[in-house]
């Protein structure tokens, strides 16, 4: 059995009863299809992300924020292959199961990675989130919702390392900031995406929360050096497009290297819809209502959002 393989099953060596040899073939069977399908694209943007883990992170286990989104999903697999024991973070509100809990749980259990289901107490929501809101910069709701969930996350992490897969969607270009032209031309896509990387702040929220939990946080797309330039040489057709089918892929280079087995199960998702799947997101809209959040009595988030920038500006 190659290293690879033997990196991502970790097989045990116990003696089975023969209905147990059935279902451990079985799921092994799925790990071999996985593996077989991560070994050609795999080689490029993993083979750095590995050797960043390996240099960046002491900690033999390392804890990973799971939003059962492929790019957290990534992120896992190539500790894993950095053999790093691997430890899946998901969340409950009130202790409530949601079909994110159900799946994060299913990939664990396929991919034989711990898991660690924290939960949120949501009774005092409006206060936590003002906490965020006050000591961190943020732009979107969506950005709200990710900050929230990770200081929680970072409350309950007992690992010292906590991986998570935030700034990946800002390097493969893929926000309403880009326009054909971006997509269409290198030079013009590489432009932009300078510009927008001059202008967020993921990091520097990252470091406040870092500082505040005496954690550390990797975000690897965004801040581990051969990972980081391997995503800056590309240009958007290169990171989501595919060439055999002709069709757009976002994210090609992960997705063609683990998602397709992982998909057809279902069990792969977007971070959002984490979000609305355990209930987050319709919490975070009420929150709209909340004269002590919404303290001007704006209509939309990006709205509520700014004014919080500018409080934090007059605090200074």
């Amino acid at each position: 059995m190659r290293l690879m393989e033997q990196a991502l099953l970790g097989i045990r060596k116990v003696r089975l009863t023969r209905w147990e040899v059935s279902f451990e073939s079985s799921r092994t069977n799925k790990f071999m299809k996985i593996c077989r399908s991560m070994r050609s694209t795999l080689c490029m943007l993993s083979s750095n992300l590995v050797q960043d883990l390996s240099e960046q992170v002491e900690a033999d286990t390392v804890g990973v924020l799971y939003l059962g989104d492929l790019d957290s999903f990534f992120l896992a697999s190539s500790a894993s292959l950095a053999k790093k024991n691997v430890v899946l973070y998901a969340f409950t509100l009130d202790q409530k199961g949601s079909d994110y809990l159900v799946k994060a749980k299913r990939v664990a259990d396929l991919m034989r990675w711990q898991i660690f289901s924290f939960d949120i107490k949501t009774e005092h929501f409006s206060i936590q989130v003002k906490d965020v809101l006050g000591s961190l910069d943020i732009a979107q709701k969506r950005e709200l919702e990710y900050s929230f969930v990770l200081t929680q996350c970072i409350t309950q992490l007992r690992e010292h390392y906590l991986l998570c897969g935030v700034g990946l969607d800002l390097l493969c270009g893929l926000s309403k900031h880009y326009k054909g032209e971006h997509r269409n031309s290198p030079s013009d896509f590489r432009s932009k995406r300078l510009d927008n990387l001059a202008l967020d702040s993921t990091l520097v929220t990252i470091n406040s929360i870092e500082k505040k939990y005496d954690k550390i946080i990797c975000a690897p797309y965004l801040s581990f050096p051969r990972t980081f330039q391997y995503l800056m040489r590309r240009d958007w057709q290169q990171l989501n497009f595919d060439n055999q089918s002709g069709r757009v892929v976002l994210k090609a280079p992960l997705r063609f290297a683990c998602k397709r087995d992982l998909q057809e199960a279902g069990l792969v998702d977007t971070y959002t819809k984490a979000f609305r799947s355990s209930g987050l997101n319709n919490l975070v809209r009420e929150l709209l209502r909340s004269r002590s959040v919404n303290f001007n009595s704006r209509r939309r988030w990006v709205e509520v959002l700014m004014d919080w920038r500018l409080k934090r500006l007059e605090s200074l």
